[in-house]
């Protein structure tokens, strides 16, 4: 069963790219002529996202580089994925079937740039159309030059570059795989050792001969010299353990566990292309390592365990929800129904079973419990421990090229004493095949070493890396990955390399190794630009140099540019951040999307190491790279279409508590449809419900502390939920997260684990605390009612402990400088532990001297500087002694070599830290974190409880009639979407797909209007008419089922403008929407309020929205008002498959025009209405004006404004200081006078404008707004 879970996983990962095809067209083609290159560039996209049949979808395309000879087309394609599926999965199958083609016309130049040229086309949906999933692959040409944007072909690159990969890495693998042969290695081993009647007969004969001078009394003798005679105890111990295993199951399981894997490792059919990725996954189920494991004795505990959890409801429910989300069977509910049994799974008590089980099964070796250990695990702590002994001769490379050719184990030496020699000679001459096991069991390391180092020599693997490496280039470019580069460059062991200046051939130039050329690709959908951030530090000097000064390095202009492989070169001078900063920035941007590589030149290439000592490159693309562009590009061209009708019948507005009935009807043209399959999904949206889903995941209540000097440490949980008590660690710092950074922190102490209990929510740890005071780890855990188990750990300084003291050093030989500062400890959200006063800070210099600080008492983190000169140079140990105002102390300890600097301590290097020039301050951020961890109950709630949730999805077979029907209890108020595909195969074979949606609002209470007369229905929402000559209308709202006494009824009117359909209506004379709230108090029932229709036709809606001002609406009513209506005829009946016509009555004397809408009474069809133009207008307003050239040229030039206000006092006035900045959102890009205030006006309240008060710029004139400084971004008045 897991065996599956991991397969469809794997699958799924897989599926986001696509079969390959020859040639993959790009969106941009250039001509090269000479140095110039023209580019034809074509952005194109589907608006309409929804269609029906015989409605239209729009088409759109930007070009660049076009000339009046070029055209534009789209090709529709129809791709083989259910409409439903693709909003689930994230597969995309292939090409595509061409369907038909559509010309776009120009519709002129693009408003906001004037180098876009804009096209149109719109394809109408033919009544052959069998739905689906649809697509554009719209492309323009012009002479030779032809570009193509369509939503697969991202993802065709992608994986057309992957592919390349895993064809060389299955072309290695089947080349120079070791594996079989290794396998061969353990099948000869154990022929030759169960060749005559298994390995417990191998250890009898060999071990357990009777009588003078059998077996057993040979091997004791050999294995007693060992021990007692040769220092060999170690081989002796592991021959021993060796028969034992061999004596017991585990043998038989090692050896089929080993060559198992190497078998089924060797044989894996590495896909070649992303086709044969199920292949792959069909495989892995195929070879169980759970079950190969469990052959070991010692794991019952594990496989009880692991047989539990795939025997659970959980595992099944998941395993089942794979299964049909891998053959598209309901995705809505399998992909709910894996999400929410993963939850339950992780929370429930399978996981710490199995931990428990692997546990119990390595305990006995982690721990050395010899007795304990099963024959396998003794066999390896004995082979652990007698690889050990191995020395420098007992590894011998014959050949000279550096492999060895023999490792002699203890073992073997205790084979050639003796009493080995005797044992060996016995078994030669009883039992040969004995010998010739013990033989390829003594050459099998040395054997498998052979074969691996052989394949590792074969070509194919080197051949293989330089694929991989090409793949990691591409992988750079296609994700324009940023760089980053620092002079002089630093091997790992900290020395410069051979560029960074440590010989002695004179001073080096300024060179960046790490920016490397920068590939843009034909696919690419927007321009290579490049933000640069370059930083550098002057400080540099060599004698007889002479140096620049502050003034001439202010005045120096640095620039940089990047050069194509055509030699076309863009540059730009780098602006400095701000006239104190040492940051320089600036952009570069390629004029054209083309297939070429860029270098950036080296910036600081006329500079070298006795002018700057240290430097520091960045380089960030700014703009969308190709990967990142797929997750639109990917949907840009994409539309759904439904070939079929299908109505969605249920209730708009329903009360809680009352069930609802959703009735689908799948039809078309010709009517009814009596054989079709409808898949229902009831989704369910309450978005009240998210915080309070998300609150019961962690406990309700915080932690409050007491901490006062001496010795006060007390805490409460503000929480009402607490189950029982809370258990309180207090452990060194570092220790929770076995974090060695904190541990080697200086206000860090050792001391044993201090663990206390709570008396319920409160708890006092005054009495236990550590002699030694400072920082430490402070972890509390407890259970709420609920079942949840929460942990918070967080770094508190304990009462008594002084404030971060921080002791920084800078070495110089002989003389020394240490620095001291005092600063608060501080942690997240603002928190600020208490910091007692300093009293006074004393350094030792580690030769009998000492010196005292000078300490200013009024500063609010003091620090300062000593320097020192030793009389002789030497390794000596700095001490600095802080001493708060309550007398405590703590001493920060330096070693000082007056060759090599520092010591700085580093727990994680070898050597247990390094030497340095600088020794830096430290850290006075203090961490924490919590943890919770919910019940199976809490998670259940989650999902049924939360913001989201899929109700139920149903797939069933319609009847005669071509209905679907099913009943649902709402379980929270909110809106309840249903989802309808229906799909029916025609006579052809073909299969017809169509979609249908329609919602209700479930509410607490109930809203009535009274006051129009209902007529009938319209898609479900009622109709009403109000015959009256008067404009006004006295509407009365009654409700029911409020929580609240006092609350608000939001009553709106909002009229139908069709000017369109009627334009000599008078349009311009019809009223804007208008609102009314309607109060009532305690008692109400209802309240009348008078309301004006002047429009023909007008949506009228009311409201109560939550008590506390949420957004869930309490009771609701919406419908249509027909002002006056006349009436019409229609000749005939009207329903699928059927039509009529419809003239105004004769009473009514002749129209001269009439808009018909044909809609069922009750349900909804996105067929019946133009629900084509509503996707179009979403996508076309609200997705596309953030993406794109015209987007991305926009946001580079964006400004943010900001204005600041501070109050300034003196004797006899109260101001307000403004400060007003305007800066770029694109932080490469300065602000450069980009301020101009003089159309700046102050106002008061009361629009009364405010002169500012009279200031002085800096060249002395009086102005009402200066620079807050030169270069700088803000203005103040």
């Amino acid at each position: 069963m897991a065996r599956s879970a991991i397969a469809v996983t794997i699958l799924f990962l897989c599926m986001i790219v696509q079969p390959v095809v020859g040639n993959i067209s790009a969106p941009n083609d250039s001509e090269v002529v000479g140095n110039s290159v023209s580019t034809l560039s074509i952005d194109g996209f589907v608006t309409t996202k929804f269609a029906s049949v015989g409605s239209e979808v729009d088409i759109q395309a930007y070009t660049m580089g076009h000339s009046t000879n070029t055209f534009v087309s789209a090709d529709i394609v129809k791709y083989d994925i259910d409409p439903l599926d693709s909003v689930i999965s994230t597969a995309f199958p292939g090409e595509g079937q061409f369907v038909d083609r559509v010309v776009l016309v120009s519709t002129g130049v693009h408003e906001d740039d004037s180098n876009i040229m804009t096209w149109q086309g719109s394809y109408t949906i033919p009544v052959s159309a069998m739905g689906g999933t649809y697509g554009a692959r719209i492309f323009a040409e012009d002479g030779t030059k032809y570009a193509l944007d369509d939503p697969t072909q991202l993802r065709e690159v992608f994986r057309g570059e992957f592919e390349k990969v895993l064809q060389a890495v299955d072309t290695a693998w089947d080349s120079a795989n070791p594996l079989s042969l290794i396998a061969d290695e353990f099948f000869e081993l154990e022929s030759k050792g169960t060749s005559n009647g298994g390995w417990s007969n191998f250890v009898a004969v060999a071990t357990e001969g009777s009588g003078a001078g059998g077996s057993q009394q040979l091997w004791n003798s050999m294995l007693n010299a060992g021990h007692t005679q040769y220092n060999m105890s170690a081989g002796a111990n592991f021959l021993e353990a060796l028969m034992v295993m061999l004596d017991s199951d585990d043998a038989e399981a090692g050896i089929l566990f080993m060559t198992g894997l190497m078998m089924y490792l060797h044989d894996i059919p590495i896909p070649r292309s992303m086709y044969q990725f199920e292949d792959l996954a069909e495989y892995i189920q195929s070879y169980d390592p759970i079950e190969n494991f469990t052959r070991f004795e010692g794991t019952d505990q594990f496989e009880a365990a692991y047989n539990g959890m795939i025997g659970s409801n959980q595992w099944t429910a998941m395993e089942e929800a794979i299964d049909n989300l891998a053959n598209n069977v309901k995705p809505f509910e399998s992909a709910q129904t894996i999400m929410h049994n993963i939850a339950l799974l992780a929370v429930s008590d399978h996981p710490q079973a199995i931990i428990d089980g692997l546990t119990a099964f390595a305990e006995p070796l982690f721990e050395g419990d010899f007795d304990n250990m099963t024959p396998f695990q003794q066999f390896v702590l004995r082979f652990a421990e007698m690889a050990g002994e191995i020395s420098e001769t007992d590894i011998q490379d014959l050949d000279g090229d550096d492999i060895p050719d023999v490792i002699r184990f203890q073992y073997e030496n205790l084979l050639d004493t003796q009493e080995g020699q005797a044992w060996t000679l016995k078994m030669q001459t009883d039992a040969p095949w004995v010998n010739d096991a013990f033989d390829d069991f003594n050459t099998l390391p040395e054997d498998i070493l052979e074969i691996v180092i052989d394949s590792t020599e074969n070509p194919v693997w080197e051949q293989t890396g330089e694929v991989l490496g090409e793949f990691g280039s591409w992988m750079n470019n296609a994700t324009r990955s940023s760089m980053e580069s620092e002079w002089p460059n630093y091997d790992e062991e900290g020395e410069e390399d051979e560029d960074g200046g440590n010989d002695d051939s004179g001073p080096e130039p300024v060179i960046f190794d790490e920016l490397h050329p920068m590939q843009t690709m034909d696919h690419d959908s927007h321009l290579l630009e490049v933000g640069i951030s370059l930083r550098f530090d002057t400080d540099a000097y060599c004698d007889g140099e002479e140096q620049r000064s502050d003034e001439e390095w202010r005045n120096e202009v640095i620039s940089i540019s990047m050069t194509n492989d055509r030699g076309y070169q863009v540059s730009t001078e780098l602006v400095k951040r701000n006239q104190w900063g040492d940051e320089y920035l600036g952009l570069l941007i390629a004029p054209e999307m083309e297939s070429t590589t860029w270098t950036l030149s080296q910036p600081l290439e006329d500079y070298d190491s006795c002018e700057i000592s240290y430097a520091r490159i960045e380089v960030d693309s700014q703009r969308p790279s190709m990967l990142e562009s797929m997750a639109i590009e990917n949907n840009d061209e994409i539309f759904m279409v439904s070939a079929l009708g299908v109505l969605v019948e249920q209730d708009e507005i329903s009360q809680f508590g009352d069930s609802v009935t959703v009735t689908s009807q799948t039809y078309d043209s010709a009517g009814v449809y009596t054989e079709a399959e409808a898949d229902i999904a009831i989704l369910r949206i309450s978005p009240q419900l998210g915080q309070s889903a998300v609150e019961s995941l962690s406990p309700q209540g915080d932690h409050d502390f007491t901490v006062n000097y001496p010795n006060t440490l007390e805490g409460i949980y503000t929480g009402q939920d607490l189950d029982g008590d809370l258990t309180i660690e207090i452990m060194p710092m570092g220790e929770y997260n076995d974090d060695s950074r904190d541990r080697d922190h200086p206000q860090s102490y050792e001391f044993e684990a201090i663990e206390l209990t709570s008396n319920g929510v409160s708890w006092d740890a005054s009495n236990y605390l550590p002699n030694e005071r400072g920082v430490v780890d402070l972890v509390i855990s407890g259970t709420t009612t609920e079942g949840i188990e929460f942990t918070e750990m967080r770094q508190m300084p304990l009462p008594g402990s002084l404030g971060c003291t921080s002791s920084e050093g800078s070495a110089n030989g002989n003389n020394v400088n240490v620095g001291y500062n005092y600063r608060t400890f501080e942690a997240d959200e603002g928190e600020r532990f208490y910091k007692p006063g300093l009293d006074g800070v004393t350094v030792s210099w580690g030769d009998g001297q000492e010196t005292e600080y000078n300490v200013n008492e009024w500063e609010e983190d003091p620090g300062g500087w000593e320097g020192h000169d030793y009389a002789s140079s030497g390794e000596y140990y700095i001490s600095v002694e802080y001493e708060d105002e309550n007398g405590m102390t703590h001493t920060d300890n330096l070693r000082y070599d007056t060759d090599m600097g520092f010591w700085q301590e580093d727990s994680e290097s070898d050597e247990g830290g390094y030497w340095t020039d600088w020794m830096g301050d430290t850290d006075c951020w203090l961490e924490s974190e919590e943890s919770s961890t919910p019940s199976p109950e809490i998670i259940d709630n989650f999902i049924t409880g939360g913001p989201a949730e899929v109700i139920t999805e149903q797939v069933m077979d319609v009847d005669e009639n071509g209905l679907a029907s099913l009943t649902f209890s709402p379980n929270h108020p909110g809106m309840y979407i249903t989802i309808v595909q229906s799909k029916a195969v025609m006579d052809d074979g073909e299969t017809k797909t169509g979609i249908g949606l329609n919602f209700v609002y479930v509410t607490r209470g109930t809203l009535e209007i009274a006051g129009l007369t209902q007529v009938t229905t319209f898609a479900g929402l009622p109709v009403y008419t109000r015959e009256s000559t008067s404009e006004l209308q006295a509407l009365t709202v009654t409700t029911s089922g409020i929580s609240s006494d006092e609350y608000n009824v939001t009553l709106g009117i909002a009229p139908l403008k069709i000017d369109v359909a009627f334009p000599d209506f008078d349009w311009d004379s019809i009223n804007d929407a208008v609102t009314h709230e309607l109060e009532f108090q305690q008692g109400d029932t209802s309240r009348t309020q008078e309301v004006r229709f002047d429009a023909p036709i007008s949506f009228i809606g009311a409201a109560v929205t939550a008590p506390d001002g949420g957004i869930e609406l309490e009771a609701a009513h919406f419908g249509i008002v027909l002002n006056n209506p006349a009436q019409l005829d229609m000749l005939g009946s009207l329903g699928p498959g059927q039509t009529t016509n419809v003239a105004l009555n004769e009473e009514f004397g002749e129209a001269t025009r009439i808009l018909s809408v044909a809609v069922p009474q009750e349900g909804f069809d996105p067929a019946t209405i133009d629900f084509a133009s509503f996707t179009s207008f979403i996508y076309d307003e609200g997705v596309r004006p953030d993406v794109g050239w015209v987007a991305e040229d926009e946001k580079s030039v964006e400004i943010c404004e900001r204005m600041q206000t501070e109050p300034v006092y003196d004797s006899s006035n109260y101001n307000l200081r403004i400060r007003l900045e305007h800066r770029y959102d694109n932080r490469f890009k300065i602000a450069e006078g980009l301020i101009d205030p003089s159309n700046a006006i102050l106002m008061d309240n009361d629009g009364n404008e405010v002169q500012p008060v009279p200031q002085m710029n800096d060249d002395g004139e009086s102005v009402d707004w200066r620079q807050e400084w030169e270069g700088s971004t803000e203005m103040v008045a």
